[in-house]
């Protein structure tokens, strides 16, 4: 059973990963940190933890998925981790196949509206070879699990329990998701319910593989000694300490400052959270040592005879001819990487050679040394290079050194040193592999032997010497026998113990039942509701257009507010309020505020309360308030004279409660915030588009998309934007020129921030609903006109 073995080091090191990364920011990290998966490793981990943000902040909010992001991952799962015998684990999960991203793009008019930068980050549909599928669907399921409730079965006498697989089932939905994000780019939302039936499936299929085994196992009689059996579960526990006190060190040395106890207790907190305990190690441990007697027991009388070794040699041999004969370079390749080379084609030669490397301000013509036959000795190699250096590596071979103490003495040859390069490359006349002028020159030489003068290379000048002759033809068998002997017993051995297994889970079929128990169904919580306040001012106030702004009106003690949501600028609070049935809203200082009762406040006579101010609108920009559910307020200004479509678009639906209610449908932290959809998934809009203000669509905006800008969302073409907006949690100057920027947030980034920081799904929806309770322009009395394209 090493694979629980591996899984379970494998969630616990990933675990581990995150944990230590929290203690390099804070010297006790909280208690509450969420393991995350990495992978395997038996040394001390020294990897960035894992977690990420759901998407580089390269994507593009759309309206409908056409955009093409400028960076995301480029893979997605496209196979099932393999239905192994022995259960999904860290060498029997398959790797997943290269698939392409979907395209994305920013929203528009009626169509299709959201940004969908990636498909749905789900694994392809996968269903174990050998097991039945539950008819049910996990939306489907009640999700009452109970630890006796049987999620599996094979033949009549092998089940599996929720309780038995619910710990291997979550570990894996970690593990395999933090193996396609570290190895892959690939995001995989644990949560998503088709992705946790997924996982359930195989893994519930792998664990009743290995129940129908070691019930074969006890049907052949076999069986463990007690003895043996304490000896395996002693040598686990030892596995266990010696991991435990592992861990101690590293976090030690991680958390300086805390003491043992501390220490302690973030080990013992990282071995509960991964599941990873003395008890399993063991039991996993005497299942290993069970399957391993039941291989051999198995496959203890198969092995390989004459004529089976005699096969494979005259297959590899024939393999070899086929391949070497058509491509010669191939060999060579081959024999210089250290393969076993069985066959060597006609006319191969090994050619030794000293290379000196060109610098880089040398021409590439010959100049003159002034070296001779008498100066040249290997010991005065070391200060020269280029054509000096080559020539006086000449003038020590016509002195009469030996070509192969030559070469040590100058040549540049990264590769010197290794048996197979010192030995000499092999070459043959037309090859590929070298350099045309280093073949021609090293086929040009006429006995073993002899060797050149400089000659120059792109690699640099060399000298060759013609060293060998490969023997052409094959191997013979004897030379092989050993290692081709071992290969075709353990072939032979795995055929027969797949057969076993085949035949042995024939007469128990698996039937996967109740497996959806295992799904986790998803929650979307609900926005928060709306507090119903009332206030009233307990002295006269200035009712402003921004918090600490131009007044729109002063408000007399007694006057009746409904109190929408609240901000805080510069250390002061603000209310945002709307004078009960009137048409004035706008900022008060919190402090001037005392809450009443809705009769009070709807009793309350504003028209003698509440007093317009006199303000001059002239170069007044209009200003927005959004607030949420949850009373947050995010407040700004509008930019008309850059982008007057879509700023009368926006105070048009804005000012008329088209906003008020919907939802901010797809987040991602680090990059923005997308809403204004009244159907909630990125497909609504108003029924029209407007005008793409922007460079690519030939209208000067200038206004560059940085952090609290507003910019509209839009289809793939220029003129489909319709209601959905996003605002830039982050830099996004990669935007500009294509989405049409019209705002910017004065105040409340911090609700913007909590906002993207929300939960999301593989969609980037958030799984807390983030509700616009009402958006709002001040407008002064301006009119701004757009005008609607309506197909």
């Amino acid at each position: 059973m090493k694979h629980i073995r591996k899984i379970l080091c494998c969630l616990l090191v990933g675990a581990m990963l995150f944990a230590l990364a929290g203690c390099q920011q804070s010297e006790t990290p909280a208690p509450t940190a969420t393991p995350e998966v990495t992978a395997e490793s038996t040394e001390a981990p020294t990897a960035e933890p894992t977690e990420e943000p759901t998407a580089e902040p390269t994507e593009e909010p759309t309206e409908e998925p056409t955009a093409e992001p400028t960076e995301e991952p480029t893979a997605e799962p496209t196979e099932a981790p393999a239905a192994e015998p022995a259960a999904l684990s860290v060498t029997d999960a398959a790797t997943p196949d290269e698939a392409t991203t979907g395209e994305a793009v920013i929203g528009g008019a009626d169509g299709p509206t959201d940004i969908v930068v990636t498909d749905a980050a789900t694994p392809a549909e996968a269903t174990p070879s050998e097991a039945t599928p539950s008819d049910a669907t996990a939306s489907e399921a009640v999700y009452d699990p109970q630890p006796d409730d049987i999620v599996g079965t094979a033949g009549d006498d092998v089940t599996l329990t929720y309780g038995e697989a619910v710990a291997d089932v979550e570990g894996m939905k970690l593990y395999y998701a933090s193996m396609m994000s570290q190895y892959y780019g690939q995001v995989i939302d644990t949560e998503e319910e088709d992705y946790q039936l997924f996982i359930a499936e195989n893994v519930v299929t792998s664990m009743l593989q290995e129940k129908v085994y070691l019930a074969v196992f006890d049907d052949l009689g076999l069986s463990i000694t007690p003895e043996r059996e304490q000896e395996i579960r002693d040598q686990a526990a030892a596995e266990f300490d010696a991991m435990y006190e592992q861990y101690l060190q590293l976090y030690a040395e991680a958390m300086p400052t805390a003491s043992e106890e501390e220490v302690a207790a973030q080990v013992d907190l990282l071995f509960e959270q991964s599941g990873y305990d003395r008890e399993l190690l063991q039991r996993s441990a005497v299942v290993s040592e069970k399957l391993a007697m039941l291989y051999e027991e198995v496959t203890g009388d198969v092995s390989a005879t004459e004529e089976d070794v005699q096969a494979a040699y005259d297959a590899q041999i024939a393999q070899a001819k086929e391949t070497y004969d058509a491509d010669r370079d191939a060999f060579l390749n081959d024999y210089l990487n250290g393969v076993q080379t069985v066959y060597t084609p006609e006319g191969v030669r090994l050619v030794q050679h000293v290379l000196v490397m060109k610098p880089e301000d040398e021409a590439s013509e010959a100049t003159a040394s002034e070296a001779t036959a008498s100066e040249a000795t290997a010991s005065e190699a070391a200060p020269l290079e280029g054509r000096a250096k080559i020539e006086a590596a000449l003038a020590a071979l016509e002195a009469g050194e030996a070509f192969e103490d030559v070469a040590a003495a100058y040549s540049e040859d990264p590769a010197l040193g290794d048996p197979i390069a010192d030995a000499g490359y092999p070459v043959f006349a037309g090859s590929q592999t070298y350099d045309q002028s280093f073949v021609d020159n090293a086929m040009a030489l006429q006995a073993v032997g002899d060797t050149t003068g400089i000659i120059e290379t792109t690699y640099g000048y060399h000298i060759l010497r013609y060293a060998a002759d490969l023997t052409p033809g094959e191997i013979g068998l004897d030379a092989l026998r050993e290692s081709l002997t071992a290969t075709v017993n353990d072939q032979k051995k795995t055929d027969a113990y797949v057969a076993a297994e085949e035949q042995w889970l024939a007469e128990r079929p698996i039937e996967l039942t109740n497996v959806q128990l295992l799904v986790v169904p998803e929650v979307v919580e609900p926005a928060a509701v709306p507090e119903e306040i009332y206030a009233t001012p307990a002295e006269a106030a200035a009712l402003t257009d921004v918090p600490g702004g131009d007044a729109l009106a002063t408000l007399e003690a007694g006057a009746g507010l409904s109190v929408e949501g609240r901000v805080s600028v510069d250390g002061t609070l603000y209310a945002y309020v709307q004078a009960v049935g009137t048409d004035f809203a706008g900022y008060v200082e919190d402090a001037l505020l005392a809450v009443t009762d809705r009769e009070t406040a709807l009793a309350a006579d504003n028209a003698a309360a509440v007093t317009a101010a006199e303000l001059d609108a002239a170069d007044k920009l209009p200003v927005f308030t959004l607030v949420m559910n949850d009373g947050s307020v995010i407040y700004g200004e509008l930019y008309p004279q850059t982008a007057p479509q879509t700023v009368g678009n926006f105070v048009s639906l804005a000012n008329a409660g088209f906003y008020d209610g919907l939802r901010f449908h797809r987040v991602i932290d680090g990059f923005m915030i997308q809403g204004g959809d009244p159907n909630g998934d990125g497909t609504g809009g108003p029924g029209y588009a407007v005008t793409g203000e922007f460079t690519g669509n030939g209208v000067e905006n200038a206004i560059s998309h940085e952090r609290g800008v507003l910019s509209m969302a839009r289809a793939e073409g220029y003129d489909t934007a319709g209601s959905q907006f996003f605002i830039c949690q982050a830099d996004a100057t990669y935007l500009d020129g294509q989405y049409a920027a019209f705002g910017r947030v004065l105040g409340g980034m911090e609700a913007v921030d909590a906002i993207a920081a929300v939960k999301t799904d593989a969609a980037d929806a958030p799984k807390t609903e983030q509700v616009m309770k009402l958006v709002r322009v001040q407008t002064y009395g301006v009119a701004y006109d757009f005008d609607k394209i309506i197909d």
